[in-house]
């Protein structure tokens, strides 16, 4: 809509026209006007050089007051063409996730702060290792609250460095606090499943379990997100083979109770691997069926994770 030189609106000339789009091969262009004929719009092509090339540019143009109209159809006609090459639009992310990634630093760094400063005269460490025969018996905090103990200060660089990327990756699709409570829920059954697995006492540390969970979640919410007749098998299933080429690649190192690094607890990567990737269809659910753009749903989920976490510590000192 133009306007007059007293601000109010004028319709448009019978003539005027304005450009939309420009092409470098008139073959695209006659793609796309088929489209804006095909709902009554007048389109036109206008041929300029190109100063550089010598090659032809073609706009093409529709009359001023069709333009809305025609802009709508052309971005429809450009999301039918991705689905028909098997393209799924990216979604919009929920956020930025960066909440989320400070408060998952924020715990784990004050965890191993108080783990290696005997905070409040308290053994942190022997409070809150998973040891499996306690965790599998009188004691099954210990699968969770020994995702925030770690050996040395190397080994709490990897896990938060690695946590926080693919933190932030699941907080793009489902939300900071419903990320990281789920993260928090499958690294704990990802631990409780290999101490089922392991043969007699088996004891581990680290937040490694809760990073492969993560990985599991991020992957299999992608893949059932490209769950379309459209979409081709190695498409939809492709971001799981990369989270299981990731979970080869990473996952065969850990971390021994006493801190000597070696490929020991392979089975904890697995498990939170495997954890992450049952408890995905969940993710997706919530992704198909709430608004997780409203803030109370991402406050709710991640304070529930946070008090999970304080009541199975205080459990841990107090027992």
């Amino acid at each position: 809509m133009q306007h007059d030189h007293d601000g109010r609106p004028r319709a448009a000339a019978p003539d005027e026209r304005v450009g939309l789009l420009e092409f470098g091969e008139r073959r695209a262009l006659d793609d796309a006007a088929l489209a804006l004929a095909a709902q009554g719009i007048a389109w036109g092509v206008v041929a300029l050089p190109d100063a550089v090339s010598g090659r032809q540019r073609f706009v093409l143009t529709v009359p001023a007051d069709q333009a809305e109209a025609a802009r709508r159809e052309l971005a429809g006609y450009a999301l039918e063409l991705r689905q028909r090459r098997g393209e799924e639009p990216a979604p919009e992310p929920i956020d930025s996730g960066v909440a989320g990634a400070l408060g998952y630093a924020f715990l784990v760094g004050l965890a191993f702060l108080f783990q290696t400063r005997g905070a409040f005269g308290l053994d942190w460490r022997n409070a809150g290792l998973n040891v499996s025969t306690l965790a599998l018996s009188s004691e099954p905090w210990r699968v969770l609250t020994s995702l925030f103990l770690h050996a040395d200060l190397p080994h709490l660089a990897s896990n938060l460095l690695f946590g926080i990327l693919f933190g932030v990756l699941l907080a793009h699709s489902v939300g900071s606090g419903l990320a990281w409570a789920a993260i928090l829920a499958s690294g704990a059954f990802g631990n409780f499943a290999n101490d089922l697995l392991q043969a007699g006492v088996h004891r581990s540390l680290g937040a490694s379990t809760a990073v492969f969970a993560a990985v599991g979640l991020l992957v299999g919410v992608e893949s059932i997100r490209r769950r379309r007749p459209s979409v081709g098998p190695a498409r939809r299933y492709g971001p799981i083979l990369l989270g299981a080429v990731l979970l080869a690649w990473f996952g065969g190192g850990g971390v021994q109770e006493g801190g000597g690094r070696g490929p020991v607890d392979v089975g904890a990567h697995v498990m939170g691997f495997f954890a992450g990737l049952s408890v995905s269809p969940l993710l997706a659910l919530a992704v198909a069926r709430t608004d997780l753009r409203a803030p109370r749903v991402q406050v709710i989920a991640g304070a529930a994770a946070v008090l999970v976490t304080v009541l199975c510590w205080t459990a841990a000192l107090a027992f």
